[in-house]
């Protein structure tokens, strides 16, 4: 089985909004998704 661990992050810091920073990592991870 083949495998791919991805790590990305998100600046989640003082006046960030948690929400738009987890959709911010979903577009990364989309990007990678739709490659297979």
């Amino acid at each position: 089985k083949n495998k791919m661990h991805l790590f990305s992050g998100t600046g989640i810091v003082r006046g960030s909004v948690p929400e738009m920073e987890w959709d911010e990592l979903n577009r990364k991870v989309e990007l990678w998704t739709q490659v297979s």
